[in-house]
């Protein structure tokens, strides 16, 4: 399991895990979250190398505290 990768991912909003039916923890595979990373393109590719993920990482840091609200995206009753 790649830890830096799984920090990048939960700075993102990604759950590393859940809890099956039966109340078991599951992790979320290291595969799946540079997936949804690339998706979200927070990474190049899914196969990025570390120094890429820490890069990441450090710019997600450097950007906390200068936005005032997350961004939101409005639906109106008529668009939904």
């Amino acid at each position: 399991m790649n830890e830096r990768l799984r920090h990048l991912a939960w700075l993102k909003g990604i759950a590393t895990s859940y809890h099956d039916i039966w109340g078991n923890e599951v992790q979320a595979c290291d595969a799946t979250l540079a997936s949804l990373l690339v998706a979200m393109r927070e990474l190049a590719t899914a196969d990025a190398p570390l120094a890429a993920i820490e890069t990441a990482i450090a710019v997600h840091e450097s950007r906390q505290g200068t936005e005032l609200l997350p961004p939101v995206h409005i639906v109106h009753d008529d668009e939904a």
